[in-house]
């Protein structure tokens, strides 16, 4: 494999830097062979609009948890590098360095310290915590690198959603986008009752990966202000040859206290050699989803699963959760009577009453348990149950395109897997939602191709309880044979003259994880 690091000396740079402080695997000293005081002089003296000032204080706080390797050697080119950052808001490179080293023995302290309390929030989001997944799949056959990113912010829905629109990307992102300007576009319609403005448009992409890549990506971007924005993109032509895959998709959902964001690039090489190395570039692309995050003061990321995605079976799964959720009310029931109980004013009246509400819940659930077992059935019936072992692929990748707020409400759960190997699936939560509800899910439609539409007869929806007492609405379809992209639409909850509407979104990757 040839070294292309050479194509940018500033990515390169942050990338051998990233390495030295153990962030990435030695392997990759091929590609990116850069000496560390060099590599440290070339971030320092780069303009900001080349090296934001994130990217730096990213790098610098990755090598303090290393104990600042070469700091001896290197001492004069740390404290360029931190001066670089400190300069602008009156912090010498001492300070500087000294408060990266208390993060490092208690990361409880940087906010509160004197780098932390003055760089802007989307300086320093995500520095303590990791919000870069990547895995290796394979997409329609083509090798790729998976990169994901999930988290919640109180920044604005306006600056997220500006964030979403490809045209502001190197304004927000610099490292990562050189340049992105549209070759031709329009107004594009949405479907029936979704509401909201859309666009689509064939953008000149010049990325910063490993190396400077340009390319003819087609984006299709929709937008209801205060619900949801989103884009999705898709390879229109490699103008270096050197691209064979490259989708994926950002959104923004409303909710409420916090904005809910996830952003996926799937890129496959030429070199599928490439392919893995693309999974080294968290730096750069986690300095890009720091641009959602403008005019915050509190990010998150959403915790992924433990268990690889694919994994396990829909059946189980829907069984799992019904489980779950079921048994959390009946206990909380429980817990209720005998604490009314123990009071000493527990009547008759009282216990017929509450006698009448167990037993309407019970045929409820026993309804929904019909149902839902009823539907398993069929999938086992159609091959469709425990999931059979594959050469090559594992299951789609669950989108889970919408979770609780992990901002002051605890954790994400992780997704629920997909019920078969050709079904993609997202959980989105519904704060209005009620346990004994019904959910049903129409048609959803691709946004830029409103003519390819999955069909809500395919798509199997149900209510699902998700951390911190949130509930949501768990669908899934087949995708196999759909057009990759973002699908869009309205789900149905409630019943008996109180039903409502809400929209749901479902991104349609085609992309299985690679063994």
């Amino acid at each position: 494999m040839d070294s292309r690091a050479g194509g940018s000396e500033h990515a390169a740079s942050l990338l051998a830097l990233h390495q030295l402080a153990g962030a990435i695997d030695s392997a990759s000293r091929e590609v990116i062979p850069v000496e560390p005081g060099i590599a440290l002089q070339t971030l320092a003296d780069a303009a900001p609009d080349e090296v934001p000032l994130s990217a730096r204080i990213s790098v610098l706080h990755a090598l303090a948890k290393n104990d600042l390797p070469g700091f001896d050697e290197h001492e004069p080119e740390y404290h360029a590098i931190a001066a670089s950052i400190g300069d602008t808001y009156g912090l010498s490179s001492e300070q500087v360095i000294a408060d990266l080293k208390q993060a490092v023995a208690d990361p409880t302290t940087f906010d509160s310290s004197s780098t932390g309390s003055a760089l802007p929030h989307e300086t320093t989001a995500f520095m303590m915590e990791d919000v870069c997944n990547t895995a290796s799949v394979v997409v329609d056959g083509k090798s790729a690198a998976w990169v994901f990113s999930e988290f919640e912010t109180d920044a604005s829905f306006e600056d997220v959603a500006e964030w979403v629109n490809p045209i502001n990307w190197p304004q927000r992102s610099p490292l990562m986008f050189k340049q992105m300007f549209p070759i031709d576009g329009g107004p594009d319609p949405l479907p029936a009752g979704v509401g909201g403005t859309s666009f689509h448009g064939t953008y000149h992409e010049e990325v910063q990966l490993i190396d400077r890549l340009n390319t003819l990506l087609h984006c299709d971007f929709v937008r209801i202000d205060g619900v949801y924005a989103g884009m999705t993109y898709e390879l229109d032509r490699s103008l270096d040859n050197e691209i064979v895959v490259d989708r994926g998709f950002l959104l923004v959902n409303e909710l409420g206290d916090t904005r809910h964001v996830k952003a996926l690039k799937v890129v496959g090489f030429t070199e599928t050699g490439w392919n893995d190395v693309a999974q080294w570039v968290c730096p750069i692309w986690t300095d890009f989803v720091r641009g959602a995050v403008r005019g915050g003061s509190v990010s998150t990321p959403v915790p992924q699963p433990d268990d690889p995605p694919g994994a396990g079976t829909g059946v189980v799964a829907d069984w799992i959760q019904f489980l779950r959720t079921t048994i959390d009310d009946y206990v909380d029931m429980g817990v209720e009577f005998v604490t009314d109980v123990g009071a000493g004013d527990y009547t008759p009246s009282r216990l017929v009453q509450d006698g009448a509400q167990y037993w309407l819940k019970v045929a409820r659930d026993w309804s929904r348990a019909s149902a839902l077992g009823y539907s398993s059935l069929q999938k086992m019936a159609g091959g469709a149950g425990i999931a059979p072992e594959l050469d090559d692929l594992a299951a789609p990748f669950v989108q889970t395109l919408g979770q609780p707020a992990a901002v002051g409400r605890g954790e994400g759960e992780a997704a629920v897997p997909p019920s078969r190997p050709d079904t993609e699936g997202t959980t989105l939560p519904v704060l209005s939602l009620k346990p004994d509800e019904s959910v049903s899910c129409g048609d959803l439609a691709r946004v830029g191709e409103s003519q390819n539409v999955i069909r809500g007869s395919s798509v199997t929806a149900a209510p699902i309880r998700l951390s911190g007492g949130v509930l949501g609405i768990h669908i899934e379809a087949p995708t196999s044979q759909t057009m990759p992209g973002m699908y869009v639409g309205q789900a149905t909850v409630g019943a008996n003259g109180n039903q409502r509407q809400v929209p749901v979104q479902l991104y349609v990757s085609r992309a299985r994880r690679r063994s």
